[in-house]
């Protein structure tokens, strides 16, 4: 039961009914407010001049009362550097995220379809860029190690004999410097050879599974026509946009697409 009027009010009648109206205007707004929206490329773009994330924008209008009736109608990013610090800093590098996606569709479509006509020589392409001259023949690269771990041992009896010979007396001790230190570079030098194309030959292994992983994602998505997060996620590590230019009355944007296990093929 509530009885009115008891003690004194701190605010008058009128001021509190406005304060309520205001409360329920405000309510009804954010009953009928659009969703947040969640940026498809938000931490996959990246300014292809300081290398910062991209921020994204978009224009919205409001159609409606509810939130089936809010409408996107454009997405775009652009440098985060150049809005917190300005043209000093850098530049736009605006960007529109449907061409974006038309864009890498085709790209993936494109890479599917080479793969298609010639997956021999695509997959050669990539492994002489990704793994250069490494041998990824796991015997041809025991037979080298065999090789190199018995000149180093060679090396090292070399080097005791010269350390007996000189405490014998059978070389003199300049001629035992000499020797040794010639002996020392050489021995170094065969250790080295041996960590390098051990890990070589373990980056080597590690590129081949990647180049077949990729090859594979792509044969998987060569008939795709949406673009989604997932599919970002599966197979993109990066976007790069350039600042645009126009030459010869011809507008351009250079676009780097950085796709994992392979980089930008």
């Amino acid at each position: 039961m509530k009885i009115p009027d008891t003690h004194t009010a701190i605010i008058d009648t009128a001021t509190w009914e406005k304060a309520q109206a205001v409360n329920e205007k405000m309510s009804k707004w954010t009953k009928n407010a659009c969703e947040p929206h969640v940026y498809l490329f938000s931490g996959k773009l990246f300014c292809g001049d300081c290398k910062v994330v991209m921020m994204p924008h978009s224009e919205k209008r409001h159609t409606g009362k509810g939130m089936e009736d809010c409408a996107e109608r454009r997405v775009s990013y652009s440098c985060k550097t150049y809005h917190v610090s300005g043209r000093q800093s850098c530049s736009r590098h605006g960007t529109n995220e449907e061409a974006l996606i038309k864009l890498i569709l085709d790209n993936i479509r494109q890479h599917a379809a080479l793969i298609t006509l010639d997956e021999k020589r695509m997959t050669a392409d990539l492994h002489k860029r990704l793994i250069g001259d490494f041998s990824t023949d796991k015997a041809d690269t025991q037979k080298q190690l065999r090789e190199l771990k018995r000149t180093l041992h060679n090396l090292d009896l070399k080097l005791e004999q010269l350390y007996e010979d000189k405490i014998t007396g059978a070389v003199s001790v300049d001629i035992f410097t000499k020797l040794a230190a010639k002996t020392e570079t050489e021995r170094n030098g065969t250790a080295e050879k041996i960590t390098l194309l051990e890990q070589g030959a373990k980056e080597a292994i590690t590129r081949v599974s990647d180049i077949q992983n990729w090859v594979r994602l792509i044969k998987e998505n060569a008939a795709v026509t949406e673009m989604d997060r997932s599919l970002l996620d599966t197979l993109i590590e990066r976007v790069e946009i350039g600042e645009s230019k126009i030459e010869n009355g011809v507008k351009s944007q250079d676009v780097r697409i950085i796709y994992k296990f392979v980089g930008v093929v």
